[in-house]
């Protein structure tokens, strides 16, 4: 099985709070990473999808 990991962009996000919320059954996660990403507290080297 092969798969590409690349930095995430703004057009992922959407996806990305999806799959969170879906992860966790609530949206309080994603709240807390679109928080982060916002602030520019977030680690863009681990930001990968």
């Amino acid at each position: 099985m092969d798969f590409d990991l690349r930095p995430e962009n703004p057009a992922d996000y959407d996806s990305i709070d999806q799959i969170v919320t879906a992860a966790f059954r609530q949206p309080a996660e994603a709240s807390l990473i679109r928080r982060l990403r916002a602030a520019g507290d977030h680690l863009p080297d681990l930001c990968l999808v």
